[in-house]
């Protein structure tokens, strides 16, 4: 260990004796920077201080003894990275497992041999380092993750096309600072809107770097001018071709609104139902016609619905059926919708079940709240009835589910698109 490493090393010596306080600094003086304590109070007030990467602490000691220092740091600072090294004369069998079972890193009876008391605090000072480098690692891996997200927030449309009459809503919000959801739409003529919203299988960066090639090869196809079909060829032979062989997917919506011709044609490759109202008839559910994306190759076919005016279509991903834990009000009789239930999610990607509860269990203090897919489109339904920014209202009707409010596991993301509607 090099020199300078050492002396970065800060160690808080806390023990009652003069004595032993002169021959632990005398000891480790010379390569680390001591800190002497008298008492486990003073210790903690040079704890607070100092700032130590390493604590010798003596056990029994007046006003505050070890067991209460290393209680102080590992359950009140919540400090689990500074090292402790118990140096203690007292014996008892069970003496050094509530030690470590309080938090102490390791344990040496006094009186100790010099040579073994350096390899040990060597071994600490050792994990300090690596403990150093490993959060300076992470912190770098952190900002490079921000920068990732604030560019992938940059690649998502940030104004509606000009159509008269045309409104578009998004809501975006990742689960981590990367996100593997992505929705983008432009107008392929001065009538024509293309949209998708797809999601891909994951989290963090490595879901984003496979977005943006989603996101690249769909905006290829304004620049090829390819029809739906042609599109979702080419972005599932580049995917098959890049993640083919791993465990990622895809799943997309993909539509092409025309305005004149007042129909939308569109591909759903495994992704959750979009939901389209046509004035004021019933909302129709928009579902899967073709597998999700990256796993085989296969030619797609759209399928076709009419869009007249004052229609309204909502393309979402599978995250607003994954919703926070919520406390258990003790009751064994499952919820109405109107307060939330358990229940199997949406399988917008895959065949995830819900989670499985037993009812009769009291010792059971959370529930996992999910939505199905029925209670969800009730919640859609009546939202779009509603007046007000549909998406804004939806998240108020999801968040009263839970009086705690709602936090997603998963990535959130949602595009409502209406033509010819009063907002």
């Amino acid at each position: 260990m090099r020199e300078d490493q050492d002396q970065s090393i800060r160690i808080l010596v806390v023990d009652d004796s003069p004595t032993m306080r002169m021959t632990l600094e005398a000891t480790l003086g010379r390569a680390h920077r001591v800190i002497l304590a008298e008492d486990g109070r003073q210790g903690l007030d040079s704890y607070y201080s100092g700032k130590p990467d390493i604590v010798l602490l003596d056990i029994n000691m007046p006003e505050v003894d070890g067991f209460q220092f290393l209680e102080h740091i590992r359950s009140m600072a919540h400090d689990h990275e500074t090292f402790i090294l118990i140096l203690t004369g007292e014996e008892g069998e069970d003496l050094k497992p509530r030690c470590l079972n309080l938090g102490a890193n390791d344990f040496l009876f006094k009186p100790f041999d010099r040579v073994e008391l350096l390899a040990r605090v060597g071994v600490a000072a050792r994990q300090v380092l690596l403990t150093r480098r490993i959060k300076s690692a992470t912190a770098a891996m952190s900002r490079e993750i921000d920068m990732l997200a604030s560019l992938q927030a940059k690649l998502l449309p940030q104004s509606s096309p000009l159509v008269p009459g045309l409104r578009i809503e998004s809501l975006y919000r990742p689960s981590g600072k990367a996100s593997g959801d992505f929705f983008d739409y432009f107008l392929m003529d001065d009538d024509l809107l293309r949209v998708i919203i797809a999601d891909v299988s994951g989290h963090g960066a490595r879901a984003a770097f496979i977005m943006g090639i989603v996101r690249t090869l769909f905006r290829l196809s304004r620049d090829l001018d390819h029809g739906l079909e042609r599109t979702l060829h080419l972005l599932n032979s580049h995917l098959i071709e890049i993640i083919g062989r791993e465990h990622d997917f895809v799943t997309a919506f993909v539509g092409d609104i025309d305005f004149s011709e007042k129909n939308m044609k569109y591909i759903n490759a495994g992704h959750c139902p979009g939901v389209l109202q046509q004035g004021q008839e019933p909302a129709q559910r928009l579902g899967a016609n073709h597998p999700l994306l990256g796993f085989f190759p296969m030619e797609f076919t759209s399928a076709t619905v009419s869009f007249p005016r004052e229609s309204a279509l909502f393309l979402y991903t599978d995250g607003f059926f994954e919703l926070v834990p919520a406390p258990n009000n003790g009751s064994d009789a499952r919820p109405e919708p109107d307060n939330g239930r358990e229940a199997r999610p949406e399988p917008g990607k895959g065949s995830a079940a819900g989670p499985e509860l037993d009812e009769d269990a009291e010792e059971v203090d959370i529930l996992m709240e999910t939505l199905d897919s029925d209670m969800f489109m009730d919640l859609v339904e009546h939202t779009m009835n509603e007046p007000g920014h549909f998406l804004t209202e939806l998240m108020r009707a999801v968040s009263g589910l839970n009086p705690e409010g709602p936090v997603f596991r998963d990535d959130l993301t949602g595009l409502w698109i209406t033509h010819g509607v009063n907002p």
